[in-house]
């Protein structure tokens, strides 16, 4: 509790320190959406009768309005904007909790004051605080799933509870709904040595196996498939159809390169609309933070790997450091089993034809932050000469870790030089908080340059768009736009030039005249 606890509070004091933050990235506004349909006691939302006005990045409009991604993160955000107003207050609560799990999992692997120091260790984690607990897309929420997976398995072997059998598929309930891909790499292991065991010779009995493990465990997972297929049929009208699966038919422009399926076009689209809408990973080499993919394999993996080790770790330093205790590290079964779980997830993560965010292997975040703790104690244990920089590298890793925070803190949201990214969502922001404070309802309509980046995107909007206070909506052809403009006539209408270098808003009338 102490963790979860300290967690909130930190995340408290750097929202109201500087600002509570505002989405920025298209998964952002995509899970958002999740949290204001889920808020509004909905599961999803039906199509807007004008929806190609209101296409966007990762939100479907056909079968119904939602966002494609898994429920669970916009789960905790809905909890954060119904409790307390503000859907960023459910990224903290996943954050603490997940901080309160990762301690909880360490205490069934290492020593109790190491799990005391993995869990400062976990809680002071810039990435964790900043990147993830100060935005909407984060991987707290398959942070937290991986840390009730792994901290109920070795307790499991050890004495086999019922409470401990509803966490561990709890966990798994978790990752199936937030990081599904690698949250089942994650699993099979884990699936795999407790199979093993109940059927190896020091299994603990099948009357104990099916009354403590197997018949609790069936029951959490048993209602989360049942959950997950209802869910699927209300957004997608299929049980066995992810919004992501009808996300990627509509709007992809060709097969989904680096994973382990294939996927069919649409072909029913008509093609101007897909060129608009495509999110097609070739165009990333327009920004330079996403054109990993135009670069040679080893140097897109280098930079990929980089990244998880900046964020799982806070600095290379500490990686140097852990560095040490690597050639006692496999003397230790356990310590390999972590291991080939780790390679396996990160592997499946650094081969997809994707950017490579850390959060992909956020169901294993808890296992690599064991992994430095298990180099740590190695390194403690340090004899003769080596036995006072043994005992200082520990503190000197903490004290590295806190040091980055800090630093991470005074550099939060800064401007990026040359970067419109951050620019363009802020005067997104601005004009959305000052039309909320004007009188009636209004529409926007976003011009775009046939040049545009597809990474400032404008057009996000509720839940509910009809009763909505500002609607964002993308201009297209003149009948189109003509039908729109009769639909929401008791609105005010403004035009937005988002290519434009200033950007103010234009009163529609004044326009056309």
């Amino acid at each position: 509790m102490f963790f979860v606890i300290l967690t909130f509070v930190m995340e408290l004091f750097f929202g109201l320190c500087i600002h509570l933050p505002y989405p920025i990235i298209h998964d952002e506004f995509a899970y958002l959406l999740s949290a204001d349909t889920f808020a509004s006691g909905r599961l999803t939302n039906p199509t807007h009768p004008l929806w190609e006005h209101f296409e966007s990045f990762h939100i479907i409009q056909q079968p119904s309005y939602q966002s494609k991604y898994p429920p669970a993160q916009g789960a905790f955000l809905a909890v954060g904007q119904v409790l307390f107003g503000y859907p960023i207050v459910g990224s903290w609560i996943a954050l603490a909790v997940a901080n309160g799990a990762i301690f909880w999992m360490l205490c069934g692997w290492v020593p109790g004051r190491w799990a005391v120091y993995g869990g400062f260790l976990a809680t002071l984690n810039s990435s964790f605080l900043i990147t993830w607990g100060q935005s909407y897309w984060g991987g707290q929420v398959a942070l937290l799933g991986g840390a009730l997976l792994f901290g109920a398995y070795p307790r499991l072997m050890k004495k086999p509870r019922v409470i401990t059998s509803v966490i561990l598929a709890l966990g798994l309930a978790i990752l199936a709904n937030s990081r599904p891909y690698e949250g089942l790499l994650a699993a099979v292991p884990i699936a795999i040595a407790l199979l093993c065991w109940l059927f190896g010779k020091q299994n603990p009995g099948w009357s104990v196996a099916v009354s403590r493990i197997i018949a609790p465990m069936f029951v959490i997972l048993f209602s989360t498939f049942f959950w997950m297929g209802y869910y699927n049929y209300r957004v997608t009208g299929n049980a066995l159809t992810f919004p992501y699966k009808v996300w990627v038919d509509q709007y992809y422009s060709k097969t989904l390169d680096g994973l382990i399926f294939s996927v069919n076009k649409d072909t029913s689209r008509k093609q101007p609309v897909r060129t608009i809408y495509s999110y097609d990973l070739d165009e990333n080499q327009s920004d330079p933070k996403f054109a990993i993919q135009s670069k040679p394999f080893p140097v897109e993996l280098r930079i990929k790997l980089l990244r998880f080790i900046l964020l799982y770790t806070g600095s290379y330093a500490v990686v140097l450091i852990c560095f040490f205790g690597i050639c006692a590290f496999f003397r230790n079964r356990e310590n390999l089993f972590v291991l080939i779980i780790s390679l396996l997830v990160i592997t499946a993560a650094v081969s997809q034809g994707t950017s490579g965010h850390p959060h992909y292997i956020a169901p294993i975040g808890c296992l690599l932050i064991l992994l430095q703790i298990q180099c740590l104690r190695y390194i403690y244990q340090w004899k003769r000469n080596l036995r006072l920089v043994g005992q200082l590298l520990p503190v000197t890793v903490l004290i590295l870790t806190t040091l980055t925070t800090i630093m991470s803190f005074a550099d939060y949201r800064k401007p990026v030089p040359g970067s419109s990214r951050q620019s363009w969502a802020l005067a997104r922001q601005q004009i959305s908080k000052k039309l909320d404070s004007v009188e009636g309802k209004h529409l926007i309509l976003v011009k775009y340059n046939r040049d545009h980046s597809h990474h400032d995107e404008w057009v996000y909007n509720e839940a509910d768009i009809d009763n909505s206070k500002v609607v964002w909506a993308r201009i297209l052809e003149p009948k189109k736009n003509s039908d729109l403009i009769s639909y929401f006539n008791d609105r005010s209408i403004w035009i937005i030039e988002a290519d434009n270098p200033k950007i103010r808003l234009i009163p529609y009338r004044l326009k056309q005249k």
